[in-house]
């Protein structure tokens, strides 16, 4: 009789220990983060998107991430994942959920293009290209 008190005893207490959906938060696996594009000029911005996922791979939707500048003097990162580049130079953005964390660099150019009025404008991803797609030609022959 003891012994059938002490194994209906267990499973209650497995059963209590279980009850819920069955699945326990746990520690997230990884953070997928992307960015529309790496390379900007000053005051150009983009949106990151990002997944938190479990160590199972599964997409954890009610965990947030928050996200920290290797130099916000050179690009800045707001708590909703917007980057705004700042000056020239190179800055990684890190997005951490948990004890998960995931990276990615930014390069911002130097300066812009300057109107006949001396103004300076940023310049279009586009502009970039084609300048780079010059100069590598230049820098090769």
């Amino acid at each position: 009789m003891r012994r059938l008190t002490l194994v209906l005893s267990l499973a209650l207490l497995v059963y209590a220990c279980s009850s819920g959906d069955g699945t326990a938060p746990g520690p997230s696996g990884s953070i997928q983060l992307a960015a529309p594009r790496t390379d900007m000029a000053p005051g150009e911005s983009v949106q990151l998107t990002w997944q938190v996922k479990d160590a199972a791979g599964n997409v954890q939707s009610s965990q947030t991430a928050t996200f920290t500048s290797s130099s916000a003097a050179i690009a800045t990162v707001t708590a909703a994942g917007v980057v705004t580049a700042v000056k020239g130079g190179t800055a990684t953005i890190t997005a951490t959920a948990g004890s998960a964390s995931g990276q990615v660099t930014f390069i911002v150019f130097e300066g812009g293009l300057v109107t006949s009025t001396g103004a300076t404008i940023a310049r279009t991803t586009a502009q970039w290209n084609s300048w780079f797609r010059r100069e590598r030609w230049r820098l090769q022959s």
